[in-house]
């Protein structure tokens, strides 16, 4: 077995996403898509270091009680969802509204469950990210 072949994946991809469309089409110009980076790359284990220290500071500096740290959590790994893994989308709209890629649209996106589900599946998605067959084979 050849470990590169078999395991290898493009740091690229994993930094700066791969394009997955939500229905059947394959149009960036008009099927709905999203752009996810890979789940623990360098920016979202960074993300979450640096969030979390600010969540327990300030966990005992307000004596935050266990509800509004749930809270706080989820809303931070939101943040960090759209910061660093859900770069970019298109044709996507919320209860009718056409949407254009920002934080805030983003972060809008993100608060409904089941899609940040989806986001989470496909950047954990090993196989988005790999190198691709020809480039093995050339040795890059």
């Amino acid at each position: 077995m050849d470990i590169f072949t078999t395991f290898a994946t493009d740091e690229s991809k994993e930094e700066d996403g791969v394009v997955v469309f939500l229905n059947s089409g394959n149009d960036t110009a008009v099927d709905p898509w999203m752009r996810v980076a890979r789940n623990g790359n360098a920016a979202y284990g960074k993300a979450v270091a640096t969030g979390y220290e600010k969540l327990q500071s300030e966990k005992k500096l307000r004596h935050l009680s266990e509800a509004d740290m749930e809270l706080r959590s989820k809303n931070l790994m939101i943040d960090v969802l759209a910061t660093t893994i859900l770069k970019d989308f298109g044709n996507l709209s919320f209860q009718g509204t056409p949407l254009t890629p920002s934080h805030e649209s983003k972060l809008q996106l993100l608060r409904v469950k089941d899609f940040r589900e989806l986001v989470a599946t496909k950047s954990a998605d090993v196989e988005l990210f790999r190198i691709e067959q020809v480039q093995a084979a050339a040795g890059n």
